[in-house]
């Protein structure tokens, strides 16, 4: 039975498309999105994955080589050394991709924060957009702001 109900809950989540989960996230309060990010492991996977992230922390730098989809004839060839600098400069490689391919979660609780600044700004009665506000990063450093 408890097989069931976690196949039914990731089922359920799985089942709502990516873009669903951030128009919900773009009207709930940042904390309601964070707790919801927290509730599955479906959040915790790169943006167009099919598969959640594992996160999996191997015994060696042999397995996690053979993990990563280096054969066993490969490695046996290499040293301890060698292998573990294969596994870096891989790790290093899916680094990037992951900041250029954030976690959904991280793209729901972007897009919570951002909703609720613009309604703060727009209740503000400044005359500050959202754009404006967020243009302001792209000022070089050292800019003032009159």
């Amino acid at each position: 039975d408890a097989v069931d109900s976690t196949d039914h809950h990731q089922t359920l989540f799985t089942s709502v498309p990516d873009e669903c989960w951030e128009l919900v996230s773009s009207f709930a309060s940042p904390p309601s999105v964070y707790n919801l990010a927290l509730s599955s492991k479906h959040f915790f996977r790169c943006i167009g994955e099919d598969e959640t992230v594992a996160v999996v922390n191997p015994p060696s730098s042999f397995q996690r080589a053979l993990e990563m989809g280096f054969s066993a004839a490969f490695l046996r060839e290499k040293t301890e050394e060698e292998v573990q600098s294969l596994v870096q400069a891989l790790l290093s490689r899916n680094k990037e991709k992951a900041s250029a391919n954030p976690l959904l979660a991280t793209r729901l609780l972007r897009q919570s924060l951002l909703s609720s600044l613009g309604r703060v700004l727009d209740h503000s009665q400044t005359g500050i957009t959202l754009e404006s506000a967020l243009a302001l990063a792209n000022l070089p450093k050292g800019s003032a702001v009159i």
